[in-house]
């Protein structure tokens, strides 16, 4: 029997999930507002043109003063933001290699973010979609980046 089958099964499922899990509308799938330790999925992509899809999300933290980014994945800090790239674990078939993301020491925070970043570009699909907790089950390797 293939016991690697199951987990990948489980695997595309889960990060499925994830980055498909925003609204029917377009709108953003939101966290509990109260979590300390958020993330907003905000880009798939396949580790190309890696600077401008960076970009997008720079502009987007630059539009409000009270995101401050830091340098490493904050925890219970509102307003604290991280850009983090992450490895799809299982990517399959032609799917998204890599997320990028921003990390949130606050589900309001990650929510907020979100929701600018959709407003800001609404052509971007899937909609962010904002998670509370560890996403290691379907995420690997996170990279903050600048």
């Amino acid at each position: 029997m293939n016991t690697q089958r199951p987990a990948l099964w489980f695997a595309c499922v889960a990060f499925a999930t994830l980055s498909t899990n925003a609204l029917a509308d377009g709108s953003v799938k939101e966290a509990d507002a109260t979590c300390y330790s958020a993330t907003a999925i905000l880009l798939p992509g396949d580790g190309a043109n890696e600077e401008a899809r960076l970009q997008l999300i720079r502009n987007v933290l630059s539009t409000n003063s009270a995101w401050t980014r830091v340098d490493q994945v904050p925890q219970n800090r509102v307003g604290e933001v991280a850009i983090v790239k992450y490895d799809v674990r299982s990517s399959y078939k032609g799917g998204p290699t890599v997320v990028y993301t921003v990390a949130c020491g606050h589900g309001g925070t990650c929510n907020d973010v979100a929701k600018r970043f959709n407003e800001k570009h609404p052509e971007i699909k899937p909609a962010p979609a904002v998670h509370c907790g560890d996403l290691s089950a379907v995420l690997t390797n996170p990279q903050v980046l600048r």
